[in-house]
Order: C-alpha cells, then structure tokens, then sequence
C-alpha cells in the first residue's frame, strides 16, 4: 500500500469498506479450531448489525462493549459502527467502576457483553451468545438491507469513543471518527508490512487500541487474525505462534521483558515464522531492543509511541537504524511532531520540549471534556503531556510525563532518563524509577526504585545500587529500595508511576 491509499482510506467508512473487502475464501479471523473466512466475516458482521438494528440500536447511539479476545467482539464493534453507532470498548477486566463510568459519561443505553459480566439496571443488554449466525439469512438479502442501513455513514462521523488507560487521572472518552480509523488501519498494514500473507497472533486485550488496531490493520490488509486462547503465558504464546505460524504480533513491553528472559532456543523455536514484531504502550530501555534483534535475527522489530489520542504517531525500525535503539523513531507516514517549550514556541534540536502531535490518525477530542478540549486540541495539534526532545536527523526521544519530572536539589530529570542510562541490573528482573518528596525536606524531592528481583531470597540490594553509582549521576541515584511482587501497570501495559508512588508509601523494604 501507498500512503495515497492511507489518504483515500481516511475518506473510507467502516461498512464501505466491509462491504468492498470481497467475499473470498481467505481466513480472516481465527479462535482455537473456529475460522471465519472474509465472505462469512462480512456476512456475519451484516447479520449481526440487522440484528441489532431490530432491537432498536440506532445511529449516534453509544453502546459499550465488553471485548474478551475472541470473535464475537470482533463482530458486534464492527456491526455497531456499520449501523453508525459509536462503540465504546471496555476489556473484560474492566471491572464495575468502569463500566458504571463508561454507561454514565457515555450515556449509553446497550451494553453488549458475555454472560458472565454483571450490567447495571436500567441498560438494554445483548450477549455476545446472542448474536445471530453468519448465515442466518440469505447474502443477497443482507447486502441490501446493509447498504439501506449504513448509506448516511461517514468519515467524519464517530465510529469509537476509547477510554484512556486513566495514569494521570478520571479515564477520559477518545472520540475517533471512521475516517480515523480507516486511515490508521491502512498507514499500519503499510508500515508494519500486514499483508494479505500476514498471520497476526493477538494475546494482547482488543479493547485496547493498541492491540484492536493490529486487527483493523490485518483485516485491512487481507491477513488473518488469530486469537491466542487460554491464560496469557510465554508459553503459550510461543506455543500458538508455532501452531500457526504466526508471522507478526503486538506487546506491550513486560510480555517482551519475559520473552528475553526465557531460553533462547525455545523462543527462536516457537517465534521462526515471526517477521513483524511492534512493541509499543510503555518505554523500554536500548539493550533491550538490541537484545530482542538479536535473539530473532530475520524479524524485523519496531517501537512505537502514541497515544489513544493519535496512535502510532512516530515509529522506530530498530534493525534499521540500530543506532537509534535510544530514541522512539520518526514520525510515521502523515504525522507531523513539534516540541515546544512553556510559551509555546519551538524548540531546537537537542533541547526538551512537550511533544505535541498532528496528523490524520488524531483524534479531534474528548467525549464531554470541552475545557480539556480547549487544552490540548488546538488549530490541529495535539499537546500530548509528554516530553521529549528531537535530534537532528528527527529522532525522538521519549523522555516522560510532565508530572513524572523529578527536581532533586535543583537538578531536574526524568525517571525514564534514569532508568535508560541505569540499563539492565544483575539480579533484577524489572524496576520503575520515581520520585518522592524528600524526608528530609532539604533536596524537594528524591529519587526512588521499586523492583522485582530475580530470586527475592537472594537478591542484595548492594548490587543494585553499586551499578547505579557506577552509571548514574549522583543526583539520579535512588535514595531507597522497594521490593515488590510485580510492578504497578495500567490497563494497557504502561508503568503507573502514580501507583508506584502509593506502593512505595505502603511497602516496607
């Protein structure tokens, strides 16, 4: 594909391109023993948006959607958005809190779910075992009333409202348009080579947009989803990408941070047919790219950063410019970054700025936020919160969160600077950076390290602040250490320094 076709994409609408995808033999969507090629895909998303319709789902209509990795959320978010409808994705480990404050802000009246979840009073409900089979009426007859149904879809009309992972506060509503989705779904099946070839093995949960768009991407290419059962375990990722010879996959940082811990032997073994690996969602540190090219030498490996709010919107391709392991890439095809200093004006190369962000794939706001609207979108642009810095050769580096920015004693930096010139440390398997208000109210704040050890009996702390000594300035050296049992996380996969710093209140060590 051609970022032209990404441009005629970000014109297309969800169902107009369901209904142009063909009705070939090709599989499309893959659960354990249970396949679906693209004709009954696409008879089944039109049977399931008759349906819904003759319930009573209409246009604009939000209705939540409780997505479990399988095929039938698959179906009812791309039924819903045929109908014009406005999905709003929760993972099935969203819990109630969530879903109350998806159906309360969203003021959805559907919620469509499976039959273990639990949906407030007062909401319409469709289980996921209700959805009607692909050939529950005839082709023809479906494709006709599917065109009656979508005809006043369009691209700039919104398809998904996706809750923010929630780290710096109330989770927030991302309005997203068909023509956002559309155009993402073909700039990534371009980048990342998602091809009609293309075997996409998914673990990571779909109510995310990091791995929902890996889906759209795939289906958009013509390749074949693949939806890994049971526990998420090493194991049985490197088992079903055996099985099925998977040829790419998504993940989030701790799941690599496993891989590379695992024998290297069974992981080249179960990864062989892997040639595209994106890993995005929280920051990694150089040596662990490196690593990963390393351990699968014909894979090609790249790091994204994003936000719900425009994803995917600079990409590194860490075989081919291994130099940059350092950085997060450039900005992907269409996608403009500017960094910019408290007064708004621009930064030279080399000097941290916020990081703010235009491009097609970028979302025009926040569901019922207007003041935060006002904030953060502007005259196309959106300020991410993030700060970083380019080099010359238009290189990001990530360096954090504004309220992850930690002044020790007149010195200020930021955890993930630490935590990249800190590297791997004998002994620990992860560890997360933050800062804490000085006991001694002399320094404002110091720096801190929460970590999981290899083998807790015998992990020495010695060890661990001796490496940070050696390769850390003197005023980026954690104070104290905190054992714990698993790093604080968000829903899709990043460190919750928020948490963290409650943890570390909370934890002896």
């Amino acid at each position: 594909m051609s970022l032209l076709d990404a441009n005629a994409a970000g014109r297309l609408t969800i169902p107009r391109w369901l209904a142009a995808a063909g009705r070939g033999d090709r599989p499309a969507l893959r659960a354990g023993h249970r396949v679906l090629n693209y004709a009954e895909l696409g008879q089944a998303v039109m049977a399931c948006a008759r349906h819904m319709r003759s319930l009573g789902v209409r246009a604009g209509e939000r209705v939540v959607v409780i997505a479990p990795n399988a095929i039938e959320p698959v179906l009812a978010l791309l039924a819903l958005t045929s109908l014009g409808a406005v999905a709003v994705p929760l993972s099935a480990e969203a819990g109630h809190a969530r879903l109350a404050h998806a159906l309360e802000d969203t003021g959805a009246t559907w919620c469509v779910a499976d039959d273990a979840v639990q949906i407030p009073g007062g909401v319409n409900v469709l289980r996921l075992t209700e959805l009607p089979p692909a050939d529950a009426i005839a082709f023809e007859i479906l494709r006709d009333e599917f065109a009656t149904m979508s005809k006043d879809v369009a691209a700039g009309s919104m398809a998904y409202i996706r809750y923010s992972s929630g780290s710096t506060g109330v989770p927030k509503g991302v309005m997203l348009s068909h023509g956002q989705a559309m155009w993402t779904a073909c700039m990534l099946a371009d980048v990342f080579g998602l091809n009609g070839q293309h075997r996409e093995l998914v673990f990571a949960p779909i109510a995310h947009s990091g791995a929902w768009q890996r889906v759209a991407a795939t289906l958009y290419g013509g390749g074949c989803v693949i939806f890994s059962e049971g526990p998420l375990s090493v194991a049985a990722v490197l088992d079903d990408a055996a099985a099925h010879r998977a040829t790419g996959f998504f993940t989030p940082p701790p799941l690599l941070r496993s891989l590379l811990s695992a024998p290297r032997a069974r992981v080249r073994e179960g990864l062989q047919s892997c040639r595209s690996i994106e890993i995005g969602s929280a920051p990694l540190v150089a040596d662990e790219l490196a690593a990963m090219l390393d351990l699968l030498p014909e894979s090609r490996v790249f790091f994204h950063y994003g936000l719900t709010e425009c994803s995917r919107a600079v990409v590194l391709d860490a075989r081919a410019h291994a130099d940059k392991l350092h950085t997060v890439g450039r900005p992907a095809p269409g996608v403009r970054v500017s960094l910019r200093d408290e007064s708004g004006r621009e930064v030279p190369s080399g000097a941290a700025g916020q990081i703010f962000l235009q491009g097609a794939q970028r979302s025009d706001g926040y569901w019922n936020r207007d003041e935060l609207n006002h904030a953060r979108f502007s005259e196309g642009w959106l300020a991410t919160g993030d700060y970083g810095s380019l080099d010359e050769e238009g290189f990001l580096v990530y360096l954090g969160r504004a309220d992850d920015l930690i002044n020790c004693g007149g010195f200020s930096f930021f955890p993930s600077e630490a935590e990249a010139l800190l590297g791997p440390v004998e002994g620990v398997s992860q560890y997360l950076v933050i800062g804490v208000p000085d006991p001694r109210a002399v320094l404002g704040q110091v720096p801190v390290a929460l970590l999981v050890p290899d083998d807790a009996a015998s992990w020495q702390a010695g060890i661990f602040l001796k490496a940070a000594r050696q390769r850390l300035p003197a005023y980026m050296v954690p104070r104290a250490l905190r054992v714990v049992a698993a790093l604080p996380l968000t829903g899709s996969g990043k460190p919750d320094r928020r948490r963290a710093a409650e943890l570390y209140s909370n934890t002896e060590g």
